[in-house]
């Protein structure tokens, strides 16, 4: 009985009829919250336009914030190297257009996209290559499927159903969109990026790469902890805990005999000592996550 402009009016776990707010309501009363039901297990908590609260499958969440422009930017041109400031600035446009909509949509990049469009011709609409906008954006995002553009921001498919093999990282909770993405996009050697916007208006970047630090940022840390006494280690121990994924093998060596150090003589100073796995480098580090 309920729509989108028809609510169920319910409190305290009473249904009490149908209706809606007044149009001289105040949201500053705290008195009225909305749920919208967006899909199977997937619901969202609003106060007037404000999220509070998004639900998948049982699994509660706060809202996230958006990506920054400069997160979003350095992950792409890292993705395509070849492109251009103007195409990140482009893709990023199409990112804010696609994120501000209502329904939920796919934009996939790929480098390889002109001929991914005629290998999934039987599957998705093939294009005249036209380039894409947030105007043209808004008009083909309702199309089921996937919307297929090289890395200069040019579309060469609409409406695409995507392919790939399964992957370990799918999770069933966060829904077929975000799955198809990462299937698709870590199925070849060709360099691609999935834009996802969920119905309940989440968006997911895959692959979104992990942040560009400084290599001397790491050195200091790693020093500080060779030098360190047993009341000053915690800051810098906690610090490349949290940073592993950017140790070489070196550094690792050197974290490894610093703990093995410090470890016997904080417990003999009757202190508590955490242990923490040994550390070793990550196979996916490379040059790209380091800043010039």
């Amino acid at each position: 009985m309920a729509s989108p402009d028809i609510a169920l009016i319910a409190n305290d776990g009473q249904i009490y009829g149908l209706g809606r707010l007044k149009p001289n309501h105040d949201p500053a009363a705290l008195d009225a919250f909305t749920i919208n039901f967006l899909d199977h297990y997937q619901w969202e908590l609003r106060h007037s336009a404000m999220p509070l609260l998004f639900s998948r499958y049982r699994e509660p969440r706060l809202p996230q914030p958006p990506i920054s422009r400069e997160r979003f930017q350095s992950n792409f041109l890292r993705l395509f190297s070849r492109s251009t400031n103007a195409n990140a600035d482009l893709l990023w446009r199409l990112f804010e257009t696609g994120a501000s909509l209502n329904h939920g949509s796919m934009l996939v990049v790929a480098e390889d996209a002109a001929l991914e469009a005629a290998r999934l011709s039987d599957q998705g609409t093939a294009i005249d290559a036209v380039l894409m906008t947030p105007e043209l954006l808004e008009r083909v995002s309702g199309i089921d499927g996937s919307i297929l553009i090289d890395p200069t921001g040019v579309c060469h498919a609409i409406g695409v159903i995507l392919d790939g093999e399964a992957s370990e990282d799918c999770l069933p909770a966060r829904g077929s969109r975000f799955n198809s993405a990462l299937r698709y996009v870590g199925s070849r050697d060709k360099r691609r990026m999935a834009l996802v916007f969920s119905d309940d208006r989440t968006v997911d970047i895959v692959p979104l790469l992990k942040p560009q630090i400084r290599k001397a940022e790491i050195e200091k840390h790693v020093s500080e902890l060779e030098e360190a006494s047993v009341d000053v280690y915690h800051g810098a121990r906690n610090w490349l805990d949290e940073h592993r994924f950017y140790l070489n093998s070196t550094q690792c060596t050197r974290i490894n005999a610093a703990l093995e150090r410090l470890g016997p003589i904080v417990m003999a100073d009757g202190q508590i000592w955490v242990v923490v796995s040994k550390f070793e480098p990550d196979p996916e580090l490379d040059e790209s996550y380091f800043l010039q």
